[in-house]
C-alpha cells in the first residue's frame, strides 16, 4: 500500500529502502527473516502513509516550487505551488538509486534528482517559470556558471 500511494509521501524511496533492501536477491516462496530495523522502518512508513501529505489542485497562474534532494541511496523531489500558508503540495517523486547510480559524487547524485525530478512532473512545470531549491551548495554555483564544460550525461 506504502508503494501504490508513495507520490503522496515525502521520501518514500529513502524510508522503505531498508524493506526493499532485504528483499534483493530473494526468491518468490523465500523467507524474509525480520529484523529489529525492518520492523522499526515498516512502522515509519505505516505512520508516513497515516499522515500523508494533504495535497491540493493545480491553481493556474500561481508560482510553482520545486525541491529536490539525493542521499547515498535515494532521490526524490517535491513539486509546490506558492499559494497560502502552508504552501500547497502538489505532487512528490521519490526513487531508490540503481547500484551504478550509489557510487555517483554527491554532485552528481543531487544534479540526478534536479534532472528526474523535472522530467517527472512535464505536465506542471512544461511552460512554466519555476524556482528549483536543492540543499548541495556547489550545484547551486555550477549551474549559475556557463563557462564550465559539462559532461554529456551532465547537460
Amino acid at each position: 500500500m506504502v508503494n501504490f500511494y508513495n507520490r503522496f509521501i515525502p521520501r518514500a524511496a529513502h524510508l522503505t529502502y531498508p524493506l526493499y533492501d532485504a528483499l534483493r536477491g530473494k526468491k518468490v516462496n523465500q523467507a524474509v527473516v525480520w529484523t529489529q530495523d525492518m520492523l522499526r522502518v515498516f512502522d515509519e512508513a505505516k505512520m508516513a502513509l497515516a499522515d500523508a501529505a494533504l495535497l491540493a489542485h493545480s491553481t493556474p497562474g500561481a508560482p510553482v516550487a520545486l525541491t529536490t534532494d539525493a542521499s547515498d541511496f535515494a532521490i526524490g523531489g517535491v513539486c509546490e505551488q506558492l499559494v497560502g500558508a502552508p504552501d500547497s503540495l502538489s505532487i512528490f517523486f521519490s526513487r531508490k538509486l540503481k547500484p551504478n547510480e550509489q557510487i555517483y559524487s554527491t554532485f552528481n547524485r543531487e544534479l540526478l534528482a534536479l534532472f528526474l525530478v523535472t522530467h517527472h512532473f512535464p505536465f506542471i512545470l512544461e511552460g512554466r517559470k519555476f524556482t528549483t531549491f536543492v540543499d548541495h551548495k556547489p550545484l547551486t554555483f555550477t549551474m549559475a556558471k556557463v563557462s564550465e564544460p559539462w559532461f554529456v550525461r551532465q547537460q
